[in-house]
């Protein structure tokens, strides 16, 4: 793919960034995927971040598209058993998870991609970008094989914290609007060599 043939750059492989690629590809576009990592899935694979909030409000499915059909490969995989309703659920900000295997995550978006014809550049940092006219008018990134100055028709920032807004110079804004607070860390773990018999039945004899 030449420079002038790259119709949209997404920034970011995380699940945002892999569904925009995906989306874009299929409708016909000449996408790359740019991923300062060496692996696709953002924190979902790297992070271990498992489960994930599974695109619920409350107990109705608000999130499908390219979303679903990660969720559906994934149970056709072994690498996830789908969407968990938390059992009378009243909480706003969604009422499901999804437990998954972060490997399988991460192969199961790399066969999505490459179904699609998504150039996907791995280890590229982004540092640097213009924009005119409100329309940002090229991206910069540096590899291994050195700087790369790209011109896209059109940029997707997937980067979670609009670091390609911010360096094209764009107003952004961080934390909420009151105080500027934003969403503690998630921190994860993982453990291994528990009796989930035995959990299961001390869940259910001690709801509390």
């Amino acid at each position: 793919m030449m420079p002038n043939e790259l119709s949209v750059l997404v920034i970011g492989a995380g699940p945002a960034g892999v569904a925009a690629a995906v989306s874009a590809a299929r409708l016909g576009a000449h996408v790359l995927l740019v991923e300062q990592e060496g692996r696709v899935g953002g924190l979902a694979t790297a992070g271990l971040v498992a489960p994930c909030a599974s695109g619920f409000f409350r107990d109705e499915q608000v999130v499908r598209g390219v979303f679903q059909e990660v969720a559906d490969r994934l149970v056709e995989t072994g690498g996830g058993i789908g969407h968990v309703l938390y059992a009378g659920t009243s909480r706003g900000w969604g009422g499901a998870y999804m437990p998954f295997d972060p490997a399988i995550l991460e192969r199961v978006e790399l066969d999505m991609l490459e179904e699609a014809g998504v150039r996907l550049m791995l280890r590229a940092q982004l540092v640097g970008a213009r924009a005119a006219s409100g329309t940002i008018t090229s991206v910069d990134v540096y590899t291994k094989a050195g700087a790369a100055r790209l011109s896209p028709r059109f940029c997707v920032d997937a980067t979670g914290d609009a670091d390609l807004a911010a360096l094209a110079g764009f107003r952004c804004r961080k934390g909420r609007e009151t105080d500027g607070l934003m969403q503690p860390v998630t921190l994860m773990m993982r453990v291994g060599g528990v009796d989930i018999d035995l959990l299961r039945d001390y869940v259910r004899t001690h709801p509390d």
